[in-house]
């Protein structure tokens, strides 16, 4: 038996094996500083890897010493992160902090700590598990905040969930989609540090709140609240939701909204001082994502400003608006007139770190280096500022540096501090604007580096892989994505399409795509492939497409409307018919947003005739018929946001039209198919796919 195993085993494929050698680099997404004196700090970085075996992620912490103010690092010792850490809080001796545990038992199910820490010993740790559920440590909910005394934290944990029996467990119980469909509603939970008291706060009528913080003289609690009336919409990068900024006493009393109702609020974040809220607001309902500003509610006069508007529309080099779902943690920084927000967004095609101004609202970009690729904010501690660097050739790396502000200026000079080794080969890469159509249209584009030759498709020039983007109003950005660069390694050119639309190019650069998808997003990509293809550096008569989500849709028009132009087309959870995704999605607004029709999130309309079929006109369903190229569709199990059966019709059509089709679901995973499995067998998928076709 064991002879027979041997030989039926499969090796794995090129595309298989480059992507296992790629996929080891750490992704890091936070860093607590622990400064030692004026110009050295201790900085512990979390990073995470995939477990390709184990198929999992697992949890990495590097620590770092760094002195004359990151110009010299020591990297210590990077060892996998205890099980089940959750959020943590800094003490302000610089030594102790504060941090969630969940423990897993196995035999007697899960249980839940607040523990104290001091320089990495555990001095305190107060079980929690019969008070409330699971800890809420995302980035919508969740959070930690310490008392100023230091005496009490606040967090937000799941509320408990009764043992329904009988009749009772058949209740409709609605959620918060994609991401969120196994969690119980969300409480603010105050927990006494020296007496161990744990309270769980009353719920609020109609809302979820999340997000908490201690207000001045810690007497009362700033949070966020999310409405739950008439249903919970999918929350995850929608923050065009009835939200708004409250605060109570410390029971949960005297509810106060501190933003205003006909906005959308969140990301409350406080001055060192807790005499003001700054908040991140946009417009109700319309596009998912739009360009923020920033509200400042001074909490003793109870005013309100802006600090920073939306930004309309920005000239080719100008600060294009803040795009973001949250403020990072300990935001404000610095006092006077030389107090300043600090926050990563997204400018056109890069991330970078800004630094607002609150007095003047003048927006400094402190890592302005665009040959660099892109920036992201991983931690603040008074004047030390952690970032990570990528770009689409090279994998992240940490970069320590301190943030010197003024009333007119913002700067820092970031050290590199710890990078993977050894780097992979590298491959070449360019943003391109192509400003004879529009200036805010623009491509990120990847080729081999060595000789086309030498690579898995030979040939004199790489075959072109058109990639547009989800959302519609997401960006590509000139960082690492682990699929375009095994790509570009296998020997193809990767076209990264940022379309009217996109994120990154001020609130106007959104606003032009409503009413028109379908049209002027598929002919802005089409127009980038064809550009491309005329330039000579790429073979013209290779050239496939492929995208997720919003890319998918328009992968979908696009072997549509243009059926003798893609040698083939993969599909990953694509929107294939409005209409129907109107009817199913858990954000059953995108689709008469992104068609120009109103959708009032207090009372939602009836899908009428005419609704039906003004949609139907922006579906990649109504060109179906005219499909020839090769297509695969993948699709996660359970997709809250795209519901898969959209695929499973586009697939069905088309197979029984003789088209070469085919179709892939992936068990326990949602609409980004980024289950560590499904990632690595849905990458080999595709690249062996268009190895086929292409």
């Amino acid at each position: 038996m064991a002879e027979k195993n041997k030989k039926e085993e499969v090796p794995p494929s090129p595309a298989a094996l480059l992507h296992s050698s790629v996929a080891a680099f750490p992704s890091f997404s936070s860093a607590l500083i622990f400064p030692d004196d004026a110009d050295a700090a201790q900085i512990v970085v979390s990073a995470s890897v995939r477990d390709l075996k184990r198929n999992c992620r697992r949890q990495l912490v590097t620590t770092l010493a760094a002195s004359e103010g990151g110009k010299t690092v020591r990297a210590g010792f990077t060892s996998e992160n205890s099980e089940g850490v959750g959020l943590t809080v800094q003490m302000k001796d610089g030594r102790s902090w504060v941090q969630l545990k969940s423990v897993d038992t196995k035999d007697k199910g899960k249980k839940y700590f607040v523990e104290i820490w001091h320089s990495g010993m555990i001095v305190k740790s107060i079980e929690v598990t019969d008070v409330h559920g699971d800890f809420y440590t995302d980035d919508t909910f969740g959070s930690l905040s310490l008392s100023a005394s230091e005496t009490k934290v606040a967090y937000i944990a799941e509320a408990k969930v009764p043992d329904d029996k009988g009749p009772e467990k058949f209740v409709f119980k609605p959620d918060w989609g994609e991401k969120f469909n196994k969690k119980a509603a969300p409480r603010i939970v105050l927990c006494d540090l020296e007496s161990e008291q744990v309270e769980v706060l009353k719920e609020q009528t109609n809302l979820a709140l999340g997000q908490v913080f201690f207000g001045p003289r810690d007497e009362s609690l700033i949070f966020w609240g999310l409405s739950t009336y008439p249903r919970k919409y999918g929350i995850l990068f929608c923050p065009n939701r009835r939200a708004g900024i409250y605060q109570s006493d410390l029971k949960g009393d005297n509810l106060l909204m501190l933003s205003s109702a006909d906005e959308a609020a969140r990301s409350p974040r406080l001055d060192e001082k807790r005499e003001t809220v700054v908040y991140l607001s946009n417009a109700l309902g319309g596009p998912h994502y739009t360009c923020a500003k920033i509200m400042a509610y001074d909490l003793g006069s109870k005013q309100s400003h802006i600090v920073l508007p939306q930004i309309e529309s920005p000239g080719p080099t100008e600060f294009p608006g803040l795009f973001i779902d949250r403020l990072p943690i300990g935001a404000v920084a610095g006092s006077g007139d030389a107090q300043y927000i600090i926050s990563p967004t997204t400018w056109r095609s890069r991330k970078t770190i800004v630094a607002i101004n609150v007095a003047s609202g003048v927006v400094t970009d402190v890592t302005p280096d665009a040959t660099a690729g892109s920036f992201y904010l991983l931690g603040l501690k008074g004047d030390w500022l952690v970032a990570s660097r990528s770009s689409p050739a090279v994998p992240p790396e940490v970069h320590v540096g301190r943030i010197e502000l003024t009333a007119k200026s913002a700067a820092v000079k970031l050290h590199l501090a710890h990078a993977p080794s050894p780097a992979p080969p590298s491959v070449s890469w360019r943003t391109i604007t192509y400003n004879e159509r529009s200036d805010i249209l623009e491509a990120i584009v990847l080729k081999p580096e060595e000789p086309q030759d030498k690579t898995l498709l030979k040939g004199t020039k790489p075959p072109l892989l058109v990639f547009p983007h989800g959302g519609p109003h997401g960006s590509f950005m000139t960082e690492f994505y682990l699929s375009n660069y095994c790509l570009t390694r296998m020997g193809f050119a990767v076209a990264m399409v940022n379309y009217r639309g996109s994120t990154g190019f001020g609130k106007n650069g959104i606003d032009c795509l409503v009413g028109k998808v379908g049209d002027l997003d598929v002919e802005d990509t089409q127009y980038v492939a064809e550009q491309i293809s005329k330039s000579g550096e790429v073979d013209a008569h290779r050239v496939a497409v492929w995208g997720g989500s919003h890319g998918g849709f328009l992968t979908a028009w696009l072997v549509g409307r243009y059926p003798a132009y893609y040698k083939a087309a993969v599909l990953r959870n694509p929107v294939i018919n409005m209409g129907s995704n109107l009817a199913q999605s858990d954000i059953p607004d995108w689709s008469l947003a992104e068609a120009g029709i109103e959708f009032d999130l207090d009372r939602p309309p009836l899908i009428t005739p005419e609704i039906y079929s003004a949609i139907w006109k922006a579906s990649p369903m109504s060109v179906a018929a005219s499909v020839k190229s090769p297509a695969m569709v993948m699709l996660g199990a359970d997709d809250r946001r795209v519901p898969n059966y959209e695929g499973l019709n586009w697939f069905y059509y088309l197979k029984s039209r003789g088209v070469d089709v085919r179709a892939m679901q992936f068990p326990d995973n949602g609409h980004a198919l980024d289950g560590v499995e499904a990632e690595k067998c849905g990458f080999e998928a595709l690249a062996n796919f268009f190895l086929e076709f292409v």
